[in-house]
């Protein structure tokens, strides 16, 4: 009997101790919070995917050092931004977590996403989405990315006040990117007086680009805009070179990757004129740059703001989301459109009723592989 009795009290003891974990363990996991991510991990894009990764990593990190709720982000694969498989990874990731936000890389992913996103009341946060198409009212969309719009006029006014130039071609990618971002510069320049000479395009994985680059040296204009990702981009500056073109090539930061950019481009990416963000003089980049430096021992460069724009995007929805009851889409999305003068990373971020933020640019020049201040380069 006493034997009986003994391991009668055993096994109560081992089933009270499965209940406490097992509800340890629910309870740690309803509190988390999930939130998505789609980005090109692979293909065309993935340095800077792998930027937006470790400025969300950065961030989720910094969160979960503080009380709170802890973040978690799950990732899918856009191979290169593409529109169908990233909608794939949306929805596999969409049955195996729950999330109220998902962060996405590329103007194709973004527009193609917005009304999937729109119907399931989940935000979208483009960290990497340009083209005008994706300015809408009062949706589910945000961005911390400048619309095509802003960096147009920017250009435009670059061009002709900076530069002194007044006449442009113009190459790009056959996209909801390359064409929306280069019809912003047309528009702007035109209107400020400007002449557009001629417009080519091309498709993503295209490796031969002598058509278009000799229909534009036939042009004679004085600079071409490329709008192009990288392993496009460094083809067609070197086969420009090889043609003899010796016009005045200016690109946003989406054509640019890391080293292997550089390598391929070689020295045809030499003063290469770079469109891109101020990313100095606040104690926010003083203290983005720290962590970036301690955590992949590499030193933030002008094209890291791919990788601060995600840090602050997360630091923002993260609070949130922890000041949320119940974390919701609704929720999340009334939390950002109240977003004003925050003072992040990659500037001060303010949502406005497009989900769009104001922005500033700064242009640099390729220089020896990096990119360095326009006019410091020039002296």
């Amino acid at each position: 009997m006493n034997k009986r009795l003994l391991l009668l009290v055993v096994l109560l003891l081992l089933a009270s101790s499965a209940v406490f974990v097992v509800t340890r363990y629910r309870s740690r996991t309803k509190s988390e919070i999930i939130l998505a991510a789609i980005l090109p991990l692979s293909g065309n894009g993935a340095d800077q995917g792998e930027w937006v990764r470790r400025g969300l990593e950065l961030a989720a990190n910094d969160l979960n050092a503080q009380s709170g709720p802890p973040v978690r982000i799950v990732y899918g694969d856009s191979q290169g931004g593409d529109s169908t498989v990233a909608i794939s990874e949306y929805n596999s990731l969409k049955t195996r977590y729950a999330f109220p936000l998902v962060f996405t890389w590329g103007s194709g992913v973004g527009t193609a996403l917005t009304p999937i996103v729109n119907n399931d009341r989940v935000v979208q946060m483009g960290v990497a989405t340009a083209t005008p198409l994706y300015s809408t009212l009062s949706d589910f969309t945000f961005r911390n990315y400048p619309s095509a719009s802003a960096e147009g006029s920017y250009v435009a006014d670059a061009l002709l006040s900076t530069l002194n130039q007044k006449n442009i071609s113009l190459l790009s990618v056959n996209n909801d990117y390359g064409v929306g971002v280069s019809q912003a510069l047309s528009d702007a320049f035109e209107k400020a007086g400007g002449v557009v000479n001629d417009r080519e395009l091309f498709t993503i994985g295209d490796t031969d680009f002598r058509m278009q680059l000799t229909k534009l040296k036939q042009k004679n204009s004085q600079v071409i805009y490329l709008a192009s990702y990288p392993n496009e981009g460094a083809l067609i500056l070197r086969q420009a070179r090889e043609l003899g073109l010796t016009m005045q090539f200016i690109s946003s930061t989406a054509l640019l990757g890391a080293q292997g950019f550089f390598d391929a481009a070689g020295t045809a990416a030499e003063g290469l004129l770079v469109v891109g963000a101020p990313f100095e003089g606040s104690a926010s980049v003083d203290r983005f740059k720290d962590l970036y430096l301690k955590t992949y021992h590499e030193p933030v460069r002008p094209e890291h703001i791919y990788a601060a724009r995600a840090f602050d995007a997360l630091e923002i929805v993260g609070r949130i989301a922890r000041s949320c009851t119940s974390v919701s889409g609704s929720c999340v999305r009334d939390g950002l459109s109240s977003v004003s003068g925050y003072k992040g990373a990659s500037g001060q971020i303010t949502f406005d009723g497009n989900g769009d933020i104001l922005s500033n640019f700064a242009l640099y020049r390729v220089k020896q592989g990096a990119l360095v201040p326009y006019a410091s380069s020039s002296r």
